[in-house]
């Protein structure tokens, strides 16, 4: 006979703690919230109106540099070398990732990526990556 294995247990809900951050946001940011912007043009973004500094952007987007030895960059990297594995040299590789990182290497200007964002008390727009614990 074969034993059932137990259903995992959802973690219990702190419901106190999930109200007071719905209260502390509600503080922060009263009023409306809504979406703005236009998917074909720009990212959309989640904001509201504050009486004291008109509206604020909650949850948006916000260029990224591209870095050399990010994991994106290794992923890329990996992903070019899979798909060309026979006829990819190590300078081809190196130019590949030229291309990738720079928009104009000759005026140091990177390609950007577009990162989730949220705007913290200062008003000042965060990577949400950089915040996640």
């Amino acid at each position: 006979m074969t034993e059932n294995a137990a259903a995992p247990v959802a973690p219990r809900l702190d419901l106190d703690a999930l109200e007071a951050t719905a209260r502390a946001a509600a503080t922060l940011a009263p009023g409306d919230w809504f979406w703005r912007g236009n998917t074909d043009y720009e990212e959309p973004s989640l904001n509201c109106m504050v009486s004291s500094k008109g509206r604020v952007e909650i949850l948006g987007h916000i260029p990224v540099d591209r870095e050399a030895d990010s994991f994106e960059a290794d992923l890329h990297l990996r992903q070019f070398k899979d798909l060309f594995s026979l006829s990819t040299t190590d300078e081809d590789a190196r130019r590949h990732m030229d291309e990738w990182l720079w928009a104009d290497q000759a005026y140091e200007v990177p390609n950007t990526d577009s990162r989730l964002s949220i705007t913290d008390e200062r008003n000042v727009k965060q990577p949400v990556r950089d915040l996640a614990v």
